[in-house]
């Protein structure tokens, strides 16, 4: 696996991610999300958005 350089502002984000999410009988998902502040203000709408799910 690369790892994609910092000046990248790429995302990684796992292969079946968003299916396994659906697809869980579990309540709830333990999400880590690891960025520099301007990253986590773009974050922010995925995060509300995962948690009111």
């Amino acid at each position: 696996m690369k790892i994609p350089n910092c000046e990248d502002n790429a995302v990684f984000i796992r292969p079946n991610f968003w299916y396994d999410l659906q697809n869980t009988e579990k309540k709830y998902a333990h999400i880590i999300m690891i960025a520099t502040k301007p990253d986590i203000i773009k974050q922010a709408p995925l995060y509300l958005e995962l948690k009111e799910r």
